[in-house]
């Protein structure tokens, strides 16, 4: 678990940032997970009933390529999510560093 962020700033603003970098900082990607394993668990079964028919024969070796495809799906999910989590927390670092340097202006100016 990544340390929590406490700003000492404006009341509002503070706890705003504050959330948005802690919510960032412990993100797992398992939301994009899921969608990402839904949707390859749902394409996966209308492949099966299109490609093989009403009701598909369910062998062993198609169900072990359904299962390798879910589990791709879902890593690859995770991955972007992490991603993308990554990507916030450093812009939201940013936005950061932008407030304290134009508040140590103002105040040293």
């Amino acid at each position: 678990m990544a340390p929590k962020v406490v700003l000492m700033h404006e009341p509002g603003q503070a706890t705003a940032l504050e959330r948005r970098l802690n919510r960032d900082a412990d993100a797992c990607g398992c939301g994009s997970a899921a969608v990402a394993a839904s949707f390859a668990f749902f394409g996966y079964l209308t492949y099966l009933f299109a490609a093989l028919g009403a009701p598909p024969r369910w062998d062993v070796r198609r169900m072990l390529l359904g299962v390798a495809v879910i589990v791709v799906a879902a890593l690859l999910g995770k991955a972007i999510g992490l991603i993308r989590a990554r990507r916030r927390w450093r812009k939201s670092l940013f936005e950061l560093r932008s407030q304290i340097l134009v508040s140590s202006e103002s105040v040293s100016g």
